[in-house]
């Protein structure tokens, strides 16, 4: 709580924690821009670290809804710039929904500690697979 640190509030918004979530924001949307990562690579991991109340099922769901406006600026970019592909894009977007809304389904049922370890070993695995096509080239 603002009042219980100390800093300072504007409309009941703790401002040292709208700052932080800023940068965050910030963050994401360089490298997002940048190499087209962000939501659950980047922000999840931030959110749980830079905000100590909010757990992984909470920062997954802020994410995922900080993420809707982000696409759509991403997409406008790139469709300006002809690199978007509508007959691969409209069932890739289908899919992801239906993907993702099956599974927060049962993501919420799922213990925490287990989430970390297979996000984890996700980014571990598609890590391993970037650099393994960088060294290629």
């Amino acid at each position: 709580d603002a009042k219980e640190s100390g800093s300072a509030e504007l409309f009941g918004i703790d401002m040292e924690k709208a700052m932080r979530n800023l940068t965050i924001g910030l963050g994401t949307g360089f490298l997002s821009g940048l190499f087209g990562v962000g939501g659950g690579a980047i922000t999840v991991p931030a959110l749980t670290f830079f905000n100590e109340d909010m757990n992984f099922h909470t920062a997954l769901g802020t994410s995922l809804g900080a993420m809707v406006p982000i696409s759509m600026v991403g997409v406008a970019t790139h469709a300006k710039l002809g690199n978007v592909v509508p007959r691969i894009a409209a069932p890739l977007a289908a899919g992801t929904m239906l993907g993702a809304f099956g599974m927060a389904q049962v993501g919420v049922q799922i213990p925490e500690e287990h989430l970390h370890y297979f996000f984890c070993a996700v980014m571990v695995l598609l890590g391993s697979r970037t650099v393994a096509g960088a060294l290629k080239k």
